[in-house]
C-alpha cells in the first residue's frame, strides 16, 4: 500500500471534530484537491448506493502511480448485498487503493465490521463522543489552540451555551479567538487572552437545549443567584412541574447519601442509587452544607408546593419560594 497506508479504516463514533480531522488527514494523503478530483469517490449510503457502480470502481485498477480513495459516509446503513462486495474486494485489496467508511455506530456483529477491525488495530478510528463531563476540559484544550486561556467555569457556561457538538463548540471558540486578536485584547500570564464568564454570556448565543440538571446542582450547593441564572432559562409557565418533581427526587437521593455517610457506608449509595461512584461523592459534597432536618423539611416543603402546583394560579412563585427557602433566602 502506497504511503504506509492501510486498505481500509473505520471511522466509528459521534464525535464530529475528530471525524472531520481524521477524514481531513487521510484525504490529505492522498493527494491536493486537484488530485483528489480525480482520485476520490465519495458516496452516502443512507441513500441508494448503485452495487454494480460499487463493484466496478473497487475491482478497477488505476492507471498510474496516484493511490485513489473510496470513501463511504453512514456505512453502518450500507446494505446486505453492498458490505457483501466489499467484504469480498478486502479479500484481495488493490494497493493503490484506500476505503474509508464513515459512522455513528456500527453493529460488531457484521462481518465486515470484523473484516475491518482485523486488518489492523490502526483501522479503527475512535471518534467517540466525550461525556457531558468531559466537555468543558475538551473546551479549554480548544481554546488553547486558538490563543485563547478559557478558566473552568468559562468552559461550562461555553459547554452549556453551545450545546455537545464538539464541532460547534470548535466553530464557536474560532469565532472567538478571531474576536479577540482583532480587538488586540490583553494577554495574562500564561500568553494567551483570557476569556471569562461574562464574556462567554456576552458573546455567545444560546443555541442548546436548556437541560435542569445545572438547576438541580444550583440548588443542592444552596446557591441562589446561581438558581435564578438558571431559571431565567426556562418557561415556567410549563416547565415548573417537571422541575418540581426533578428536585424532589433529588432531594431524596441527597437524604440517601447523607444517611449512609452519617452510618460510615457512604459507598453503599452507590448501589442504592444506581449512580456511579464520581457521583456519589459530588452529592456528598453538597450533603455538608445541609443537616439531615434540613433536607427532611425540604422533602415537607416540596408537598406543600405540589399541593399549591395543582390548586393555585400562583404556581411558579410557590416554587421560587420553596427552592428560595432551601438556598436559605426568604422570597
Amino acid at each position: 500500500m502506497a504511503a504506509n497506508l492501510l486498505s481500509a479504516y473505520l471511522v466509528l463514533g459521534e464525535n464530529e471534530l475528530k471525524r472531520n480531522v481524521s477524514i481531513q488527514r487521510l484525504k490529505n494523503r492522498l493527494g491536493d484537491s486537484e488530485t483528489l478530483a480525480f482520485s476520490l469517490s465519495e458516496f452516502d449510503a443512507a441513500g441508494k448506493i448503485d452495487v454494480n457502480e460499487l463493484w466496478s470502481l473497487l475491482n478497477q485498477w488505476g492507471f498510474d502511480a496516484s493511490v485513489r480513495g473510496v470513501f463511504i459516509y453512514n456505512a453502518d446503513k450500507l446494505s446486505k448485498e453492498a458490505s457483501d462486495i466489499i467484504v469480498e474486494y478486502l479479500d484481495n485489496p488493490d494497493p493503490d487503493l484506500v476505503m474509508l467508511l464513515i459512522a455513528d455506530k456500527f453493529d460488531k456483529r457484521r462481518l465486515l465490521y470484523k473484516k475491518l477491525t482485523s486488518i489492523a488495530p490502526s483501522a479503527l478510528i475512535d471518534c467517540k463522543q466525550p461525556d457531558d463531563r468531559e466537555l468543558p476540559k475538551l473546551a479549554q484544550q480548544l481554546a488553547q489552540s486558538y490563543g485563547l486561556h478559557l478558566v473552568g467555569p468559562a468552559a461550562q457556561e461555553l459547554v452549556s451555551r453551545v450545546g455537545s457538538s464538539t464541532l460547534q463548540l470548535d466553530n464557536q471558540l474560532r469565532q472567538l479567538s478571531n474576536i479577540a486578536h482583532s480587538t488586540h485584547a490583553a494577554l495574562d500570564a500564561t500568553g494567551m487572552i483570557p476569556m471569562s464568564v461574562e464574556q462567554i454570556r456576552s458573546q455567545v448565543k444560546r443555541v442548546a437545549e436548556v437541560k435542569p440538571w445545572p438547576f438541580l446542582d444550583a440548588v443542592c450547593a444552596r446557591s441562589f443567584s446561581l438558581v435564578s441564572e438558571q431559571l431565567a432559562f426556562f418557561d415556567l409557565s410549563s416547565a415548573v412541574y417537571g422541575l418540581h418533581s426533578l428536585l424532589i427526587g433529588r432531594i431524596r437521593e441527597l437524604i440517601c447519601v447523607k444517611s449512609c455517610a452519617e452510618r460510615g457506608e457512604l459507598m453503599k449509595a452507590a448501589s442504592e442509587l444506581n449512580k456511579q461512584e464520581w457521583i456519589i461523592n459530588k452529592y456528598a459534597n453538597w450533603t455538608r452544607s445541609w443537616t439531615m432536618a434540613e433536607l427532611e423539611e425540604a422533602l415537607i416543603g416540596g408537598c406543600g408546593c405540589e399541593r399549591a402546583l395543582k390548586g393555585s394560579q400562583d404556581s411558579e412563585n410557590s416554587f421560587i419560594s420553596w427552592v428560595a427557602q432551601m438556598c436559605g433566602v426568604k422570597h
